[in-house]
């Protein structure tokens, strides 16, 4: 999963209704990594990072439409 990807569905669940049901970590989470790639979008994501983004992900994605 490149940082292209990782923004697009940060997104894509920061759009849709799942934006209802973040918990505050996963909340400010998000923010964080998005600011974080925008910021450089080479820089590498570490192994608890995109496992944690993993987790959001698998979490929220059925909210997307």
């Amino acid at each position: 999963m490149n940082n292209i990807e990782i923004l697009n569905d940060i997104c894509k669940i920061q759009e849709s209704s799942a934006k209802n049901y973040f918990e505050s970590k996963e909340r400010f989470f998000l923010i964080n990594i998005s600011e974080k790639i925008q910021t450089d979008s080479s820089i590498d994501l570490n192994d608890e990072e995109i496992l944690f983004l993993k987790k959001i992900f698998k979490k929220y994605m059925k909210f997307v439409v």
